[in-house]
């Protein structure tokens, strides 16, 4: 049974259902931290290369995992034929190899089936490393924290995500010229180390943005660096624990605040054609939003806006990004004038080819500006006599990626779904797989399978 669930899981990752024997390939290395010594039980992971640039933290599921052995050793098994990044550490703070943590420096590995690539080493930076136990917290990991405080000349909306990808905040140490990235919603940004010098900037920045002063204190960090040193942090104490001396994780903070501020060149310039869509999130968390597959803008206070939409039927979609659990949808007819006031609403599995950018499909009975009710999903899954068949899993193949145990009565549903195809996989205990694909309009969908 573990052997079948483990190529369950493995075909979910692939989103092509379950990765033949032999038809897997391998990848294998040696993780080692700052100081070069093997870096233990630390995760290590492959992700599938994302479609479009800036789309790491929609890649979310992994399409395999392993952790270090004593050594350092790490080996990925069962990895469908593919492109793929490799990250170790903290899952919100990886480090991709060969030793960024910039996706844009990351080197991306391609495995073909039944392949093994092999030599795949690289050194794990401080910031990754998970905070398991006091071990961490020695003297030697000593990490020095500063406050971030982002905001917008004159008040405006800080965006969080562009056609441009995530803004982020860019640390570069003047010496190693390792990069660490952090979200600009941030509230403080971390580095490990004695004694550290970066030098401070902003990525990604949406059209009509830039950076106004990046401040540390009285220091322009736009001409000069940011330096992180117990010399500019004061003192901190230690705390015996065992004999040796615990310096408390981010108790060397500093006592001034790094702050940055974004400037815009005015209001976006509206589209040449098209209409504004805005709205809002239930929630603030930093999200990647498209409409009908293209990028718009999310902003930190949980809105949203996207310009130039041409008439028509439009899906809305957040997808699964790190911090962010669960996809958010809604469906919009967009006409000549504005449409204000959508609400994103929780949807338990996405479209197959929701990434992909579409014309806008008829608008039909529907008038423009109304958000239309997303249909539902229900079925029942029974054996040949037309009983349950249980125990078993349901697999959302796809951008959605989850999994949930199969009811005792057979039956599940997903409400609020977005209209387009949808795929997934039954595994019903004693029962052939099944897979399934089902087309959502703007009416519930009721179906049986019938497993053999």
């Amino acid at each position: 049974m573990t052997f079948l669930l483990t190529l369950l899981f493995a075909g979910l990752f692939a989103g092509q259902g379950i990765v033949l024997p032999n038809q897997g390939g391998t990848i294998g290395g040696v993780l080692r931290d700052s100081s070069g010594k093997p870096a233990v039980r630390v995760r290590v992971g492959a992700i599938t290369q994302p479609e479009r640039q800036g789309e790491l933290a929609e890649a979310s599921a992994m399409a395999s995992i392993a952790e270090t052995d004593e050594a350092g050793r790490y080996r990925l098994e069962n990895i469908p034929p593919g492109k793929y990044y490799i990250a170790a550490g903290r899952v919100d703070f990886p480090t991709y190899y060969p030793g960024t943590q910039a996706l844009g420096r990351a080197t991306v590995l391609s495995v073909a089936p039944g392949t093994a690539v092999n030599g795949i080493d690289f050194a794990m930076l401080d910031t990754s490393a998970r905070v398991a136990g006091p071990e961490f917290l020695l003297a030697g990991a000593l990490t020095f924290t500063v406050g971030v405080k982002v905001t917008v000349d004159g008040g405006g909306k800080l965006p969080v995500f562009s056609p441009n990808g995530f803004m982020m905040i860019r640390l570069t140490n003047v010496t190693s010229r390792v990069e660490i990235d952090e979200p600009i919603t941030t509230s403080t940004i971390s580095a490990a180390g004695a004694t550290s010098e970066f030098s401070v900037n902003v990525v990604n920045l949406p059209a009509g943005y830039s950076v106004k002063s990046i401040m540390a204190g009285t220091t322009d960090i736009t001409k000069s660096t940011l330096k992180l040193s117990t010399l500019n942090f004061g003192t901190t104490a230690a705390t015996p624990f065992g004999g040796v001396q615990i310096f408390p994780l981010g108790s060397m903070r500093s006592t001034s605040e790094l702050s940055i501020t974004l400037s815009r060149s005015g209001e976006q310039a509206a589209a040449s054609s098209g209409a504004r869509v805005t709205g809002r999130a239930p929630t603030t968390a930093r999200r990647s939003i498209f409409i009908s597959g293209k990028p718009g803008f999310f902003y930190s206070d949980g809105t949203f806006e996207f310009r130039g939409v041409p008439p028509g039927r439009h899906s809305i979609a957040t997808l699964y990004n790190a911090g962010a659990p669960g996809a958010l949808a809604a469906s919009v007819v967009v006409g000549s004038r504005d449409v204000e006031n959508i609400q994103l609403e929780p949807s338990p599995m996405l479209p197959f080819q929701i990434r992909e950018a579409v014309n806008p499909g008829p608008a039909g009975a529907h008038p423009p500006g109304t958000a239309v009710p997303l249909a539902s999903l229900r079925v029942a899954v029974v054996d040949e006599t037309k009983q349950p068949a249980t125990p078993g899993q349901v697999f959302i193949l796809g951008p959605s990626g989850t999994s949930f145990d199969l009811h005792e009565s057979g039956r599940f549903e997903m409400l609020r779904l977005l209209p387009g195809e949808y795929r997934f996989e039954v595994q019903a205990f004693g029962h052939p797989a099944i897979v399934r694909s089902v087309s959502i309009g703007d009416e519930d969908v009721t179906l049986e399978l019938t497993v053999q």
